[in-house]
């Protein structure tokens, strides 16, 4: 009997495993299947340099590469930020200027190329107000508190998605709403992807 309720207890935790492990593989397929028709433009310029039609270019990669993000949050994350994931990371300011040109001269899009930062580089921030974090204000955490930047890009400057610095995780509708017309400098973030920004929502 023992051993019948042990055998139990285990099928229960690992039936509790397999249905969360489910619910990560379709979050993840999901934001895939979004990135797979919003990015043209970006996979347009990836596969020029596959043939070489842009030797002079040598982007480090999108920025998608280097975030990695806590598994509750991704779908909330990858809806805040799906235009800034497809940035093209380059290495220095020339590089940035020879995608601009390659884009203009013979694809047909945009993309955006933020510059590699160099260790230990800051931009001086501007102190603006900021709501406080916990329940009391309906804030659960700052987005990037949760979100973190690998492959080099670990200690890279909150100016390099400035959106990503001024966005919190609110806990409800009510209170993303409240704190967006108090705080209209920052974005207010729910769970499902849906974003308050001053007098506006985002979401889809």
């Amino acid at each position: 009997r023992s051993l019948a309720a042990q055998a139990r207890r285990d099928l229960e935790a690992l039936r509790q495993e397999a249905s969360r492990l489910k619910a990560r593989k379709d979050s993840l397929e999901e934001i895939l299947s979004h990135r797979a028709y919003t990015a043209e433009s970006v996979k347009r310029l990836f596969s020029a340099l596959e043939h070489g039609q842009a030797s002079n270019l040598k982007p480090v990669g999108v920025l998608a590469d280097f975030v990695d993000v806590e598994a509750a949050y991704e779908k909330a994350a990858e809806e805040f930020l799906h235009e800034e994931l497809e940035y093209v990371i380059v290495k220095d300011w020339p590089q940035a200027v020879a995608g601009i040109d390659f884009m203009r001269s013979d694809l047909d899009g945009r993309a955006t190329f933020p510059v590699h930062p160099e260790p230990g580089e800051e931009v001086p921030a501007i102190p603006i107000p900021e709501p406080a974090i916990g329940p009391a204000t309906g804030i659960v955490a700052r987005l990037s508190e949760v979100l973190h930047m690998t492959n080099g890009l670990t200690h890279a400057p909150a100016a390099l998605i400035p959106r990503l610095s001024r966005c919190f995780v609110a806990q409800d509708r009510a209170a993303a709403q409240r704190l967006a017309t108090q705080y209209p400098d920052f974005y207010f973030l729910l769970n499902d992807g849906v974003c308050y920004h001053g007098h506006a929502v985002s979401g889809g």
